[in-house]
């Protein structure tokens, strides 16, 4: 979809803040963003983070590391079914979620026929306007996730 500059301006705005509410789900799914890099969850000097790379043979590498005096206690394996459970401290990502969201509408509407965009002029409204600094009383945002499959090249 083309855009003016002006509009890519403002949804780029939009879609940093959608990238930032999903930035575990991107690292660890090997998701390629800006400079065809993937991005990196935690900050590099922090107490946690998450990286994800790809070796000399091609396979998948997730690294996790951690500052914490007991590995104990972010890390199990399930003798029955194998599997590792990491529960990793990693300080969470700042996005404003009204613009994540707009993200996502916009989105929608990028797909929608164009003889359709005549019925949605107050949504086109809404995305276009710059009310960033619009605060509102509460806004909880929770995301979880349980597994991430592997896409295909």
């Amino acid at each position: 979809m083309d855009e003016c500059d002006a509009c890519n301006d403002l949804f780029s705005i939009y879609e940093d803040s959608l990238a930032k509410a999903v930035s575990p789900l991107l690292t660890v799914g090997g998701t390629l963003g800006k400079g065809n890099k993937v991005r990196q969850t935690g900050r590099s000097a922090g107490a946690a983070t998450v990286r994800h790379s790809r070796q000399t043979d091609g396979k998948r590498r997730l690294s996790f590391f951690a500052k914490v005096e007991d590995a104990a206690k972010i890390g199990t394996m399930n003798p029955v079914t194998g599997c590792l459970e990491l529960v990793m401290p990693i300080a969470g990502v700042p996005f404003t979620p009204r613009l994540a969201y707009k993200a996502l509408v916009k989105m929608g509407l990028a797909i929608l026929p164009i003889d359709e965009l005549q019925q949605f002029q107050q949504l086109l409204g809404w995305i276009t306007k710059p009310d960033h600094d619009v605060k509102f009383a509460r806004l909880n945002v929770g995301l979880s996730f349980g597994s991430v499959g592997m896409r295909r090249r």
